[in-house]
């Protein structure tokens, strides 16, 4: 209840500010825990006052009963809740994780430490833990896992041992597997790829699935640790990948940039996500054919994944160090994402007088969509580079007679 998760905080506080005045620093870390329960008000009051304790580490408690429940929307709610009102510096620790699903999540949201009793007592549930949950041991017929316990027994040995002389050894291998998921965590981190782990891990279950989906709100906040350049390219797969933070920070820093007021033509073209526009047929052509004229052009390539990207900025990672799925185009939301950058975009630049739509194989019915909603002057389809190339010359040349 409200009531005594109130309780908990206040006398948790209390015995915070006893405790830091009383014991020896100099060789021992004292972690102070944020209480609150499952009420985020509660959570930022008391992560507000134990911060100004001073404590080396925090801790959030009081998860283990919303993981059981794989309440995992709420759990983020109250880390969440912690981590806003914590310095970044301040390592968090959470209490009771200790599951496959739970600490790839937890580690994007910000926890640094875990502890939990979960492999000895699933051990001795006769739980057998897994890289995606887990299972009755007696369910299984085979050990899908290569440590020391696995990769010695059969499921009829192991089972026979817990069953005759207790968890230990089915504990063993659940503490194994917890350790295996930490090193994958780090791992993923260091690959710049944590994203696309916790993405992999949340399709594991329909609830961890519906959080990945729903992470909207957290967009700033994710942004906010994300590396700006990272090992390798990033991937686009499914809906939720469009609010990767890497996605969010492009938008966001579309809105500092300034678009020359001489520039009053605009030309959005699709499915050049790879190639270097610059030295591509299509520049060239345009910039031979127009002569100073090419100038009074803007030319944005119209990305699923990132939205409107002006060409001059279009070789900055990752705009053009990514890897998309043909398919994520085609997604409601995704397309309505896209519409909706292009209509900010042009609201935040409206020096443009004309605006000339590229339109490819599969696009017609997002350029529908895009017709509706904003004033274009023509939509051009060339299956050929060179021949789209003069076509959106011969457009230019026209609108250009037309002003003067």
């Amino acid at each position: 209840s409200r009531e005594k998760a109130e309780r908990s905080v206040n006398e948790t506080l209390r015995a915070a500010e006893s405790t830091i005045l009383n014991v020896n620093r100099d060789q021992t870390l004292w972690v102070g825990p944020i209480q609150g329960g499952i009420y985020t008000d509660l959570i930022c009051t008391s992560a507000k006052r134990m911060t100004k304790l001073g404590f080396d580490l925090l801790a959030l408690g009081s998860p283990t009963e919303v993981m059981k429940r794989y309440n995992f929307i709420l759990l983020i709610e109250m880390i969440y809740a912690a981590k806003k009102n914590i310095p970044s510096s301040k390592p968090l620790h959470l209490f009771g994780a200790g599951h496959p699903l739970t600490i790839p999540i937890a580690v994007a949201f910000g926890c640094d430490l875990f502890d939990s009793a979960s492999y000895m007592l699933y051990a001795r549930d006769g739980r057998y833990m897994t890289e995606y949950g887990t299972t009755k041991l007696k369910e299984l017929s085979t050990l899908p896992c290569n440590c020391p316990v696995c990769s010695t027994h059969t499921v009829k040995e192991l089972f026979f041992i817990t069953h005759n002389q207790g968890p230990a050894m089915l504990a063993t291998h659940n503490l194994y597997q917890l350790h295996k998921e930490i090193t994958n965590v780090k791992q993923a981190i260091r690959d710049g790829r944590l994203w696309d782990y916790v993405g992999i891990k949340c399709r594991s279950h329909p609830k961890l699935w519906d959080t990945f989906r729903n992470l909207d709100k957290y967009v700033d906040f994710l942004e906010d640790g994300t590396p700006l350049f990272k090992p390798r390219a990033i991937f686009f797969s499914s809906k939720p990948d469009h609010l990767r933070p890497e996605s969010s920070r492009h938008k966001n820093m579309l809105k500092d940039i300034t678009i020359p007021k001489h520039r009053d033509i605009l030309i959005l073209m699709f499915g050049k996500e790879v190639e270097p526009f610059h030295n591509s047929t299509i520049s060239n052509i345009l910039e031979n054919s127009l002569g100073e004229d090419f100038g009074r052009i803007q030319i944005c390539l119209l990305i699923p994944s990132f939205g409107v990207v002006p060409v001059e900025i279009s070789e900055i990672y990752p705009l053009s160090q990514h890897v998309s799925s043909s398919s994520l185009s085609s997604e409601p939301e995704v397309r309505k994402s896209l519409i909706n950058d292009i209509l900010s975009f042009t609201k935040l630049h409206n020096n443009f007088r004309h605006i000339l739509l590229t339109k490819t194989e599969g696009s017609d019915g997002f350029v529908d969509l895009v017709q509706r909603r904003l004033r274009i002057d023509e939509v051009i389809e060339a299956k050929d580079d060179v021949i789209l190339a003069e076509i959106i010359t011969t457009a230019v040349q026209r609108l250009l007679r037309f002003n003067s």
